[in-house]
């Protein structure tokens, strides 16, 4: 596989121009955007603090090759992404659609059970998205605190680290990474994924076994704005592990969402300046309640079959 290059700076490899934007351009262009929030001051100055923070422990993190399985949500990214899914989404003007047992989520999560969205995943704004629309389906309960996403691992956006970790969430390497498919930069060993994988798997049977948990879960892997595309084998694994350890009892939702990456756009366009920062509407739409049954990739199979049945039909890929 040949080294891929930058477009903007043709004599850097892609990886090396990653590292810059993400280590000297983004953090700043993030704090920028995070004053831009029409939230609490108080909460901003408190957030952009702990992002300093957080920023470096990650790099720390990154050059001692310790990234952690499960990183649980810091108190004022927590704080921050609640007040900002309710400032940047539009939820009056989004498409936003679900069953009426959606509406008791609240009620089951209260009782120690555990709720899950599987979902397609288009952009780092999707969480955002769901949540704003189930505390829209569940109007006076307060679901951030129960969030755990689960999605793919990049080992060098640690920007992109330290600004999500307004959700606690579990992270694994899927099979590109470890063969080097997605860059030569992203690769990982084999032995040292599986290894991850596994503290991963771990981290996650502790959580879904103490129950209460709205899991966001994108078995896709990785982004994608297209077709629904074939999940890694590792997703199967995940979907096992959540089945079969939620000792109070788990209910799957299938779900779409998209124009999520509208959430972001706004924030960086009154980020340089280009007028005020307006809600974006996007689209969620969370079918009915669906069972996991069988082994791991029957429940993989099944899982991204009824994820396509709330797509699009053009979107629905080999599921269709």
């Amino acid at each position: 596989m040949h080294a891929r290059k930058s477009i903007i700076y043709p004599d850097l490899h892609l990886g090396e121009f990653d590292r810059l934007l993400k280590r000297f351009i983004m953090p700043g262009a993030i704090r920028r955007m995070v004053k831009k929030l029409p939230v609490d001051p108080e909460l901003k100055d408190e957030f952009i603090s702990s992002f300093d923070e957080s920023l470096r422990q990650v790099k720390a993190r990154e050059r001692g090759d310790e990234n952690k399985a499960y990183v649980p949500a810091t108190p004022a990214a927590k704080r921050l992404i609640k007040a900002a899914s309710e400032a940047l989404v539009d939820v009056e003007g989004s498409d936003i659609t679900y069953p009426p047992s959606f509406s008791s989520i609240g009620e089951r999560i209260s009782r120690g059970e555990n709720v899950m969205l599987v979902s397609n995943h288009e952009a780092g704004a999707d969480a955002i998205a769901y949540l704003a629309a189930a505390e829209t389906a569940n109007p006076g309960v307060d679901l951030h605190s129960s969030v755990l996403t689960v999605a793919a691992h990049f080992k060098s956006f640690p920007v992109r680290e330290a600004f999500l970790s307004g959700f606690d969430r579990v992270r694994v390497y899927n099979e590109a990474q470890r063969k080097g498919e997605i860059d030569r930069e992203f690769e990982v060993p084999e032995k040292t994924a599986r290894g991850h994988n596994i503290r991963a798997v771990k981290a996650l049977l502790r959580k879904v076994r103490d129950g209460g948990r709205l899991i966001f879960f994108f078995p896709q892997g990785s982004l994608h704005k297209g077709p629904l595309q074939e999940p890694p084998d590792s997703s199967g694994e995940i979907l096992d592990a959540i089945s079969r350890h939620s000792n109070e009892g788990l209910t799957a939702f299938p779900s779409y969402v998209a124009g999520t990456e509208r959430i972001f756009a706004g924030f960086r366009k009154a980020s340089r300046g280009n007028g005020s920062m307006a809600r974006a509407p996007v689209t969620v739409r969370v079918g009915e309640p669906f069972e996991l049954d069988g082994d791991r990739h029957q429940k993989l199979e099944g899982a991204m079959r009824k994820i396509a049945s709330v797509m699009p039909a053009d979107l629905r890929g080999k599921y269709a």
